[in-house]
């Protein structure tokens, strides 16, 4: 009757019978079986030669047709006129943006800030700002504050983060660079 061992005792029963079975020729199922000689191995016919590649495309061919769609070029999505409303300290203010198209790697444009109906005592001002251009494709753009052109007394510029709508007819984003300063909304005109 075959008692069965678990735990460490289990791993040296095991290794003290590993030498008998080596010598019986059943360790690890090798050598084990009637005594007879093994029957020789089939032979085995040697494996075709792999079919020759398909031949080139002659060089006259052009590019294979395109599979997926090339993206619009939308470096140029920012230009033109915006109108919206930002908040800053001063509370919910007027403002218009006008971008200019890219030139040597930059963008740029005016912002002009007003006071609006629900907040009529804003004083007007304006600034010019600039960023690195959009590369196409684009849909966020940062500018930031260069000149004041008519400076509001106790005002400071600040810069905006913005992102274009996927349609880009709006554009939303963060002031920065002034506090109390948040968001700002802007619709294209």
């Amino acid at each position: 009757m075959l008692q069965r061992i678990t735990g460490p005792l289990a791993l040296t029963a095991v290794l003290a019978a590993a030498p008998l079975a080596w010598a019986q020729g059943g360790f690890l199922g090798g050598m084990s079986g009637s005594g007879a000689k093994p029957a020789p191995a089939p032979e085995v016919e040697p494996a075709p030669e792999p079919a020759p590649p398909p031949p080139a495309a002659p060089p006259s061919a052009g590019p294979p047709p395109a599979t997926t769609p090339i993206k619009p070029d939308r470096s140029t999505g920012f230009v033109g006129s915006w109108r919206g409303v930002y908040t800053c300290a001063q509370g919910k203010t007027g403002v218009d943006l006008d971008i200019t198209p890219p030139s040597g790697g930059t963008i740029g444009g005016i912002v002009h800030f007003y006071a609006m109906r629900g907040n009529p005592g804003v004083p007007s001002g304006s600034f010019s700002v600039s960023g690195a251009a959009p590369q196409p494709g684009d849909r966020y753009l940062s500018l930031y504050p260069e000149a004041w052109i008519e400076r509001p007394p106790g005002y400071v510029m600040v810069g905006v983060d913005l992102e274009v709508t996927t349609d880009g007819k709006a554009m939303g984003g963060r002031i920065t660079g002034a506090p109390g300063c948040t968001t700002v909304i802007l619709a294209r005109q």
